[in-house]
């Protein structure tokens, strides 16, 4: 459910456990100064492809075809080979590999998500750690281990696909805790000379706002794609704990939350880092909204494993727990309380006019 200021105030101390949108409600947010063109709009739907099929594709040998049964049509009929799988880490379930696009002349990176993502929810925690990226630069401490996990891994996977390929184009793309990976992987793949531009889905905040800036200012573009009340979109919280998104927002609004079909004239655009027009402003605990990015994002065969285990940081480093034991009432209610404080903090925000 998209909230008003209005609807805010009314619903405070109301636990809202519906999640249809209010046309009346929403805030459309329109801006000169960034424009959703045909080409954007198209990138958006064909890289969910490479993302989706992350799920199916982060074990398969060196040259296969990259394949998702009905999830990526696109990259299957122009015959996308898998140069290399990336491990999987041991915190979040994270894979991906790196992919070579003949036809559009392409190198890709992409990242799948967790396979527990209801109890990442549940057992999230808010740790952020410093990184060396620019001056006051902080990220979330899960992200970074399991980038940290993959990334000389992935470093010598797209040296080996440029060695092959030196004039093609590099793209970063990942869904869910996939596309927080892809984000860190995307800034220290430019830091070390690759241009590239980064589509995520259903991403989480990464970072501090130091850090968001420090994406934003790199060479490159960053399309962050979000859907309907997706939950994962809103955490880790603006106001409690100091976490910001990447501009611009690119929001699948309407809904439901399996609706696929969008046109770019029903696709919200929301810029800054603490925008809470789009997305954020939602409430709900809606799993399903955030597996629906243009198509269904997953792969059939995709297993469960770690359905009764999160990671969680212990004193020594991260290990997998079993999940706590918290009802979907009291996620939504938990969901709930950092949206209105989020509202209510960006609105503070920009009273006192931080970017």
């Amino acid at each position: 459910m998209r909230l008003s200021v209005a609807s805010c105030v009314a619903l405070a101390s109301t636990l809202v456990t519906a999640s249809p949108l209010i046309p009346d409600e929403r805030l459309r947010i329109r801006d000169s100064s960034f424009t959703l063109t045909s080409t954007i709009y198209d990138n958006a739907e064909y890289y969910v492809q490479y993302a989706a099929s992350a799920y199916c594709n982060s074990e398969d040998a060196v040259g296969a075809l990259v394949t998702c049964e009905d999830g990526c049509p696109t990259v299957m009929a122009n015959g996308a080979t898998v140069v290399g799988s990336l491990p999987n880490t041991t915190i979040f379930n994270i894979e991906g590999f790196v992919a070579v696009d003949t036809v559009r002349e392409e190198i890709v990176v992409a990242f799948r998500g967790s396979s527990s993502l209801r109890n990442w929810i549940a057992d999230l925690d808010f740790i952020k750690v410093s990184c060396d990226y620019t001056a006051g630069c902080k990220v979330h401490d899960g992200f970074k281990v399991s980038w940290d996990d993959i990334r000389d891994a992935c470093f010598d996977l797209v040296e080996e696909a440029f060695d092959a390929h030196p004039d093609y184009t590099l793209v970063v793309t990942g869904h869910s805790l996939g596309a927080a990976v892809g984000t860190l992987a995307a800034v220290e793949l430019r830091n070390k000379g690759y241009a590239c531009d980064l589509y995520t889905y259903g991403s989480p905040r990464v970072g501090n706002l130091a850090f968001v800036e420090y994406v934003n200012s790199q060479a490159g573009a960053e399309y962050r794609v979000t859907h309907y009340d997706d939950p994962v979109p809103r955490l880790p919280p603006i106001s409690l704990f100091g976490y910001f998104h990447t501009s611009p927002e690119l929001w699948l609004a309407s809904g439901p939350d399996t609706e696929n079909d969008y046109t770019i004239s029903e696709i919200d655009i929301c810029l800054g880092h603490y925008n809470t027009s789009c997305n954020a402003g939602t409430v709900g605990l809606d799993v399903e909204a955030h597996r629906h990015y243009f198509q269904y994002v997953g792969c059939e065969a995709e297993s469960d494993s770690t359905a009764s285990l999160s990671a969680k940081r212990s004193d020594d480093g991260w290990s997998l727990w079993a999940r706590d034991n918290v009802s979907d009432a009291e996620l939504e209610q938990r969901l709930y309380n950092y949206t209105m404080d989020d509202i209510a903090y960006s609105r503070e925000l920009a009273v006192n006019g931080t970017s």
